[in-house]
């Protein structure tokens, strides 16, 4: 019995006559996240409410910007920070006295702000992007335009209990209004999931109801071609609000203020400079934003292709393309295929025969012999023999080749 995460409607399944038919299929590659140049990152952005402008943290020294200065300066990254103004300024380098010489002051951190337009005496994010304040034209935002812009907006709107269920599309839209400004080019938006909100039972459960929608939100605005990925800043909060979370119940601290950072930078360097690009949630990341979005699931097969993303990642095929298996032939002795490497993605391959094609027929080839015959990367030319043509039936033969994650 195979093991659910496998599958069957979603593995690779070549069928193979003994007529010795090869089954050559043309290469697609998925799109391979852009590498930074060196280790310059350009201008950071961040977009966000109290929590990002860092008012209520109760210290004035400290931020999640200051954090994550640091966090990149630590690792040689060059950047700058650009925004609307200036307001608290929590310990960062004063570098200049104008906003094109003042390197760090700016960001746009508008305490008790709402992700879309004005709420009573609350600044509505997206409304005053290029209205009213025209946060876009104004501190050093005017001159200064991002290649990296961190939303954390969300908060006011749950506090509140405003519009929840339209919360997650604001957000959207938010990102939509950014992109037709002018001299926008293509940054690359990093979406968080909020802090949890413990003010009550019903505030934190908002909270989670808000931040479950975010994974297909971005995965919607990637599909529009745009550069957006997903940063979880809810689970490390969660996992001890007791050290992270002030008093209020609300806001980050000081020790939280960090570790947002480190969420914000995590997230920075999976984009731009990724040590890992071989794992299946790497592999999410860069096709998808996130590991969480519906499309982004193993068993789903977001462009009807008859691949599911698990067969995507191990053949190194695209998910949003129709495509198929790579380079795999059968010449009646020898079967070829071209894979990634098990040992580093991950995964378990398993060659299965038939002679019916009925699911009850499917038995596991042994006594086969495998040999890598390539290496390009992580992918891998691999063939596989019998010796004693065990496997060759005397009527015909079918072979897929089953994949699993290892355990």
């Amino acid at each position: 019995m195979l093991n659910s995460r496998l599958l069957a409607t979603s593995l690779l399944t070549t069928l193979l006559s003994f007529a010795m038919v090869a089954l050559v299929i043309a290469e697609e590659s998925e799109s391979p996240s852009p590498e930074a140049d060196s280790l310059a990152l350009g201008d950071i952005w961040f977009v966000g409410d109290s929590i990002t402008q860092s008012n209520a943290d109760g210290d004035s020294g400290d931020s999640p910007r200051l954090a994550l200065y640091d966090l990149l300066n630590l690792h040689g990254y060059e950047f700058t920070y650009t925004g609307h103004h200036s307001v608290n300024i929590d310990g960062l380098t004063a570098t200049g006295s104008t906003p094109a010489s003042n390197l760090y002051h700016y960001h746009s951190g508008v305490s008790a702000s709402v992700i879309g337009d004005n709420l009573g005496n609350r600044v509505g994010m997206t409304q005053n992007m290029d209205s009213g304040q025209s946060f876009w034209t104004s501190g050093r935002l005017a001159t200064v335009k991002p290649e990296i812009i961190l939303i954390m907006l969300g908060t006011n709107d749950i506090q509140q209990d405003f519009e929840v269920a339209t919360a997650p599309d604001r957000i959207s839209t938010l990102i939509d209004t950014i992109m037709v400004q002018s001299g926008v080019g293509t940054p690359a938006f990093f979406v968080a999931q909020i802090p949890p909100n413990l003010k009550s039972a019903a505030a934190l459960a908002r909270v989670i109801t808000f931040n479950a929608a975010l994974p297909d939100i971005v995965a919607s605005q990637r599909a529009l071609g745009r550069d957006v990925y997903l940063v979880d800043q809810f689970s490390p909060i969660n996992a001890d609000t007791g050290t992270y979370l002030r008093s209020d119940n609300l806001h980050t601290n000081t020790a939280g203020n960090e570790v947002l950072a480190q969420q914000w930078f995590d997230g920075i360097v999976k984009r731009f400079d990724p040590s890992d690009s071989t794992s299946i949630e790497a592999w999410q990341f860069n096709n998808f934003g996130s590991s969480e979005a519906t499309a982004a699931g193993l068993d789903q097969d977001p462009e009807n292709d008859g691949n599911t993303n698990l067969h995507e990642f191990a053949f190194d095929l695209n998910p949003h393309v129709v495509d198929g298996a790579k380079e795999i032939e059968f010449d009646g002795q020898v079967l070829t295929y071209y894979a990634r490497n098990p040992g580093t993605a991950g995964l378990i391959y398993t060659l299965m025969q038939s002679t019916s094609l009925a699911e009850e027929d499917w038995t596991e080839v042994t006594g086969t012999t495998s040999i890598v015959t390539e290496t390009i990367g992580n992918l891998e030319t691999v063939e596989i023999t019998d010796p004693s043509n065990g496997w060759i039936s005397p009527t015909r033969n079918f072979f897929r080749l089953v994949i699993e994650e290892a355990p």
